[in-house]
Protein backbone atom coordinates (compact mmCIF):
# COMPACT_ATOMS: atom_id res chain seq x y z
CA UNK A 1 0.00 0.00 0.00
CA UNK A 2 1.48 3.47 -1.13
CA UNK A 3 2.61 5.94 1.62
CA UNK A 4 -0.25 8.67 0.36
CA UNK A 5 -2.95 5.76 0.48
CA UNK A 6 -1.64 5.10 3.45
CA UNK A 7 -1.55 8.27 5.36
CA UNK A 8 -5.22 9.04 3.55
CA UNK A 9 -6.84 5.96 5.47
CA UNK A 10 -5.33 6.66 8.42
CA UNK A 11 -6.08 10.47 8.51
CA UNK A 12 -10.06 9.06 8.15
CA UNK A 13 -9.46 6.71 10.56
CA UNK A 14 -8.27 9.30 13.00
CA UNK A 15 -11.15 11.63 12.10
CA UNK A 16 -13.54 8.74 12.72
CA UNK A 17 -12.35 8.09 16.06
CA UNK A 18 -11.98 11.77 17.30
CA UNK A 19 -15.52 12.04 16.31
CA UNK A 20 -16.11 9.50 18.78
CA UNK A 21 -18.25 6.24 18.15
CA UNK A 22 -21.78 6.66 17.25
CA UNK A 23 -24.94 6.22 19.44
CA UNK A 24 -27.58 4.35 18.37
CA UNK A 25 -29.65 7.37 17.64
CA UNK A 26 -29.74 9.48 14.91
CA UNK A 27 -26.48 10.43 13.12
CA UNK A 28 -24.85 13.12 13.89
CA UNK A 29 -25.04 15.55 10.61
CA UNK A 30 -20.51 16.72 9.75
CA UNK A 31 -20.43 19.36 7.02
CA UNK A 32 -17.18 18.98 4.90
CA UNK A 33 -16.10 20.99 2.23
CA UNK A 34 -13.23 20.37 0.16
CA UNK A 35 -10.67 22.73 -0.84
CA UNK A 36 -11.84 22.26 -4.87
CA UNK A 37 -13.49 19.90 -6.58
CA UNK A 38 -13.36 15.97 -6.29
CA UNK A 39 -9.63 15.19 -7.24
CA UNK A 40 -6.41 12.25 -5.62
CA UNK A 41 -6.12 13.84 -2.56
CA UNK A 42 -9.53 13.94 -1.07
CA UNK A 43 -10.47 10.41 -2.69
CA UNK A 44 -10.16 8.76 1.15
CA UNK A 45 -13.08 11.17 1.72
CA UNK A 46 -15.07 9.77 -1.05
CA UNK A 47 -13.93 6.58 -0.22
CA UNK A 48 -15.31 6.10 3.52
CA UNK A 49 -18.32 7.75 2.44
CA UNK A 50 -18.76 4.97 -0.32
CA UNK A 51 -17.83 2.14 1.46
CA UNK A 52 -20.37 3.23 4.39
CA UNK A 53 -17.19 3.84 7.15
CA UNK A 54 -18.09 7.53 8.20
CA UNK A 55 -22.16 5.30 8.84
CA UNK A 56 -21.09 2.95 10.71
CA UNK A 57 -19.26 5.48 13.07
CA UNK A 58 -22.70 7.31 13.19
CA UNK A 59 -21.90 10.35 11.15
CA UNK A 60 -24.10 12.03 8.50
CA UNK A 61 -21.50 13.66 6.15
CA UNK A 62 -22.44 15.53 3.28
CA UNK A 63 -19.20 16.50 1.25
CA UNK A 64 -19.50 20.00 -0.74
CA UNK A 65 -17.08 20.69 -3.55
CA UNK A 66 -14.76 24.20 -2.36
CA UNK A 67 -13.75 26.88 -4.28
CA UNK A 68 -10.26 27.32 -3.07
CA UNK A 69 -8.79 26.64 -0.25
CA UNK A 70 -8.44 30.21 1.28
CA UNK A 71 -12.38 29.96 0.98
CA UNK A 72 -12.81 26.80 2.46
CA UNK A 73 -10.58 27.89 5.50
CA UNK A 74 -13.21 30.79 5.86
CA UNK A 75 -16.10 28.52 5.43
CA UNK A 76 -14.96 26.40 8.66
CA UNK A 77 -14.01 29.27 10.66
CA UNK A 78 -17.70 31.30 10.04
CA UNK A 79 -19.34 27.74 11.33
CA UNK A 80 -20.62 26.99 7.67
CA UNK A 81 -18.72 23.87 7.27
CA UNK A 82 -17.45 21.74 10.27
CA UNK A 83 -14.29 20.68 8.57
CA UNK A 84 -12.57 20.76 5.32
CA UNK A 85 -9.24 19.17 3.32
CA UNK A 86 -7.44 22.99 2.77
CA UNK A 87 -3.83 23.99 2.07
CA UNK A 88 -1.90 24.46 5.31
CA UNK A 89 -0.68 27.57 3.87
CA UNK A 90 -4.35 29.34 3.62
CA UNK A 91 -4.84 28.12 7.57
CA UNK A 92 -1.85 29.95 8.61
CA UNK A 93 -2.59 32.96 7.07
CA UNK A 94 -6.25 33.01 8.89
CA UNK A 95 -4.85 32.23 11.59
CA UNK A 96 -2.52 34.93 11.69
CA UNK A 97 -5.54 37.01 10.93
CA UNK A 98 -7.21 35.97 13.93
CA UNK A 99 -9.40 33.30 12.97
CA UNK A 100 -10.50 30.19 15.24
CA UNK A 101 -9.15 26.88 13.28
CA UNK A 102 -7.59 23.95 14.20
CA UNK A 103 -5.63 21.87 12.21
CA UNK A 104 -6.32 17.84 13.12
CA UNK A 105 -3.89 16.41 10.18
CA UNK A 106 -1.78 17.12 7.61
CA UNK A 107 -2.01 15.05 3.51
CA UNK A 108 0.94 16.68 1.73
CA UNK A 109 4.13 17.38 3.69
CA UNK A 110 5.72 19.21 0.70
CA UNK A 111 3.27 21.26 -0.74
CA UNK A 112 2.02 20.68 -4.25
CA UNK A 113 1.90 24.44 -5.02
CA UNK A 114 3.91 25.38 -8.24
CA UNK A 115 4.71 28.10 -10.87
CA UNK A 116 4.35 27.70 -14.22
CA UNK A 117 5.42 29.03 -17.66
CA UNK A 118 5.37 28.61 -21.26
CA UNK A 119 9.11 27.41 -22.29
CA UNK A 120 10.25 30.08 -24.79
CA UNK A 121 9.36 33.25 -22.23
CA UNK A 122 12.88 32.76 -20.22
CA UNK A 123 11.16 32.07 -16.90
CA UNK A 124 13.39 29.87 -15.02
CA UNK A 125 13.66 30.83 -11.44
CA UNK A 126 11.79 33.25 -9.45
CA UNK A 127 13.50 36.09 -9.98
CA UNK A 128 12.45 35.82 -13.70
CA UNK A 129 8.89 36.60 -12.60
CA UNK A 130 9.49 40.25 -11.78
CA UNK A 131 7.25 42.61 -13.64
CA UNK A 132 4.93 40.27 -15.32
CA UNK A 133 1.79 38.95 -14.78
CA UNK A 134 0.84 35.88 -12.83
CA UNK A 135 -2.84 34.41 -12.84
CA UNK A 136 -3.92 32.67 -10.06
CA UNK A 137 -7.58 32.19 -8.68
CA UNK A 138 -8.87 34.92 -5.65
CA UNK A 139 -9.58 32.29 -3.20
CA UNK A 140 -6.62 30.01 -4.02
CA UNK A 141 -4.14 29.93 -0.91
CA UNK A 142 -1.43 30.71 -3.51
CA UNK A 143 -3.04 33.80 -3.53
CA UNK A 144 -2.35 34.43 -0.14
CA UNK A 145 0.72 33.08 0.03
CA UNK A 146 2.23 34.90 -3.47
CA UNK A 147 3.46 38.14 -1.83
CA UNK A 148 5.82 36.56 0.56
CA UNK A 149 7.07 34.05 -1.82
CA UNK A 150 7.73 37.09 -4.49
CA UNK A 151 9.63 39.15 -1.12
CA UNK A 152 11.79 35.74 -0.77
CA UNK A 153 13.17 35.52 -3.99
Amino acid sequence: MGRRIQGALGFTLAIALALGVGSAGAAEKIKFTQAWIPQGDVAWLWAAKVKGFWERRGLDVSIDRGYGSAEAVKQVALGNYDYTAADCGSMVVAKGRGLDLINVGIIHHVSPKGVGSLKGKGITRPKDLEGKRVATSAASSVTLLWPAFARAS
